[in-house]
């Protein structure tokens, strides 16, 4: 269902970013917010966030304007009704308590339903433009990411000294891999070194 209200109609695809953004804020928060109304705020968030990330992600856009008027929206939703929110349960709990009668579960409508409403009216003016667009940890830190080499030098009483590229566990790296072997200023091939033992003095680029 998320994906389907942030996806909306083929027409979004088209006009100003902040516009769409807006579109989808508002099918966003209407739809969290009625449905907020006769659900538990937590059990419809929780599931709900993961699937909007994961949706703006293959579409290729910010996720941060999205989850603020989410969580928002379910809490505006959870006004209108007393079963919609537990806080409005314990308020009901405590009139019983006091002697007096129960909330009705349409009781607070009457207040509730225009803040609610004026509540996600203003959410979806004020969120395109009030929150960051962030990348994710994830988008950062692979555009960031350079390639780079390092140069090892082998020590004359290293573990590494008589044993194979293979015996030594140089030819299968996790994330890495082995560039090149100098020895003495020769550069040596690494087929020589599969079944020759390493020596000193050696140096490894990786």
């Amino acid at each position: 269902m998320i994906d389907r209200v942030l996806a909306g109609s083929g027409r979004d695809a088209q006009g100003e970013p902040l516009r769409r953004s807006r579109a989808r804020s508002a099918r966003l928060a209407v739809a969290t917010g009625a449905l907020s109304a006769v659900l538990p705020n937590t059990p419809l968030v929780a599931p709900a966030a993961p699937r909007v990330v994961t949706w703006c992600r293959r579409a290729v856009v910010s996720a941060s304007p999205y989850l603020i008027p989410l969580s928002y929206a379910a809490v505006l939703g959870g006004v209108v009704t007393v079963i919609g929110t537990s806080t409005n349960l314990v308020v009901s709990d405590l009139l019983v308590a006091e002697g007096g009668k129960p909330l009705g579960v349409f009781e607070i409508t009457g207040v509730g339903l225009p803040v609610a409403a004026v509540g996600i009216v203003v959410l979806v003016l004020t969120a395109p433009r009030a929150l960051r667009h962030r990348q994710g940890a994830s988008s950062e830190s692979s555009v960031s990411t350079q390639p780079y080499t390092i140069a090892m030098r082998v020590d004359a009483g290293g573990p590494l000294v008589g044993q194979t590229i293979d015996g030594a566990g140089l030819r299968h790296l996790h994330g890495v891999f082995l560039a090149g072997v100098t020895i003495v200023g020769a550069p040596l091939t690494l087929v020589t070194l599969i079944v020759t033992p390493i020596v000193v003095p050696l140096v490894l680029g990786i």
